[in-house]
């Protein structure tokens, strides 16, 4: 039996958050070469950042769940047809896109990035597009076999070296002027996914390619079952892109309407989008790294006909989110302010994060939903729940924000996300035949709740204590709340009587799971 899908998710988790941490040496990059540079920096980010999902969207999730059916069926021979048919097809997409992306650089950088001199930090980044694409096929072929520690590492890895590099190449390449240097922190990039790729292949003698056979048919047949299978999985990612779309087409109009000034408007949407969403979004790594996990836990299990496993690890699933999902939307909801004044000083967006902390809740157990369907072969229902949590969205953020101010979008996407998670769970619940696993599965990480907040009540109502110590005092209040969560849970029934005996006893025991 393979290793429990719950220590690959904590891997991934894990590793999310460590990158989330190197990320930051966005803040480094002002220093090193100023506004204009990050500018010429940034502006071939969001061009590679459409060819990258073109040529990779979900296709690791849709190979992993090929390549444990067909594990789980005894098929060897297929697991090494579908690892050289979507390395043929993504080689070749990742080839052709990556081509098109330097030849139409110039191109991009006067029309679209309306800066010619942004055409060298285009050019350099296309690289990244071919090796993006065959790292995303030995993803899919490790997390087939529910192994995530290659790609935990390779992820780490290939953050660690492009920071490394971007300092360097930016330093050496000063002599050369804004542009290039500019270029050399893009092509960083390039050097981290090398890296990246690196790290996978040097796994390949744990999990090697078996000769392909013929038990699946013709390569074109496996093809279109890893098409139809990957466009809904890829478009079941974006529910974020989509909020955060809406919030960039209609918070700015209509705040025009309001008569605020032009810095005044655009400072609102930045820390809306700039500070408060990217907040919100962090418990999400630990959820969807979840999401990921158990897609193919989940197919095997189906293979199998074997539905007591699948509604157990459904429930376990469900129940990790939450015990992230919950206790973060109850401290983001009531430590907007103090969060915002912590990490950014800036406690006018304080009650945008407030408004936002539920979308941590609806968001986490949409992911989760989303990656049950996925791995019990309906991937195309989790569409439903993120249409209608986006439409509501839309209409709500209309609706509120005259009334609200930018708060009352950060209230539209909450309510959008809430919806789109309740109706994606609800279509889960009706495949898996069952309701009882919701029960452990969300009521049961309640249980650390009501420590949590008293003790979030009592700094609040102490907060002059902290004098002009606000930041500190914010810290402390995080740090509080999520210690007091863990106790809530280990002593008012979050983990039943043998999980706290395996853990109390040895913290990782859990990890490894029950099989």
């Amino acid at each position: 039996m393979p290793r429990h899908f719950l220590r690959g998710a904590f891997l991934l988790a894990l590793a999310g958050f460590l990158t989330s941490v190197l990320g930051l040496y966005r803040l480094l990059l002002p220093a090193l070469i100023g506004a204009q540079g990050v500018g010429l920096y940034q502006m071939a980010y969001p061009i590679y950042g459409i060819l990258f999902i073109l040529s990779t969207g979900g296709l690791p999730v849709a190979i992993s769940k090929m390549v444990a059916e067909r594990l789980a069926g005894g098929d060897t021979a297929g697991t090494g047809r579908v690892f050289r048919v979507s390395m043929r097809a993504l080689g070749l997409i990742g080839l052709l896109l990556g081509l098109a992306m330097a030849l139409l650089a110039s191109t991009l950088a006067a029309d679209v990035a309306r800066d010619p001199r942004a055409t060298l930090s285009i050019l350099a980044i296309s690289p990244a597009i071919l090796l993006t694409a065959v790292a995303a096929v030995w993803r899919g072929h490790f997390q087939g076999h529910q192994d995530m520690v290659p790609t935990a590492l390779s992820q780490l890895v290939d953050q660690a070296v492009r920071v490394v590099f971007i300092v360097v190449l930016v330093v050496v390449l000063r002599p050369d002027g804004l542009a290039v240097q500019a270029a050399g922190a893009t092509f960083a990039a390039v050097i981290g996914m090398a890296a990246d790729l690196a790290v996978l292949t040097l796994y390949r003698r744990r999990y090697p390619v078996p000769a392909p056979g013929h038990s699946d048919g013709g390569d074109g047949r496996l093809l279109r079952e890893l098409i139809l299978l990957a466009v809904p999985v890829a478009a079941a990612t974006l529910v974020v892109p989509l909020m955060q779309l809406g919030d960039l087409f209609l918070v700015p109009s209509l705040l025009l309407h309001t008569g605020l000034a032009l810095a005044v408007r655009t400072g609102l949407y930045g820390e809306l989008s700039g500070y408060a969403f990217p907040v919100m979004l962090l418990p999400s790594v630990a959820t969807f790294a979840v999401a990921v996990a158990i897609v193919p836990s989940l197919a095997e299990a189906a293979v199998r006909g074997d539905r007591g496993t699948l509604v157990r690890r459904s429930a376990d699933g469900m129940r990790a989110a939450a015990m992230v999902a919950i206790p973060s939307t109850v401290g983001l909801w009531v430590l907007g302010t103090p969060i915002m004044v912590l990490l950014f000083h800036t406690p006018s967006a304080g009650p945008m994060l407030t408004m936002l902390a539920p979308s941590v809740l609806g968001l986490g157990v949409l992911q989760v939903a989303t990656g049950i369907l996925q791995g019990v072969g309906k991937a195309n229902l989790p569409l439903w729940g993120i249409g209608l949590g986006f439409v509501l969205k839309l209409v709500l953020t209309v609706l509120l924000l005259p009334a609200m101010g930018v708060s009352g979008a950060a209230l539209a996407t909450s309510i959008g996300m809430l919806a789109g998670g309740a109706l994606t769970l609800g279509i889960a619940l009706r495949q898996l035949g069952t309701a009882r696993w919701l029960v452990e599965g969300l009521v049961r990480p309640l249980a650390g709740i009501p420590l949590m907040a008293l003790v979030l009540w009592w700094l609040m109502a102490h907060a002059g204590l902290a004098g002009s110590h606000q930041r500190l005092w914010g810290l402390v209040e995080v740090a509080a709340g999520a210690v007091a969560y863990a106790v809530g849970s280990l002593t008012m029934g979050g983990w039943s009587r043998e999980e706290r005996r395996l853990l109390l006893r040895h913290p990782l025991t859990i990890l490894r799971g029950r099989g």
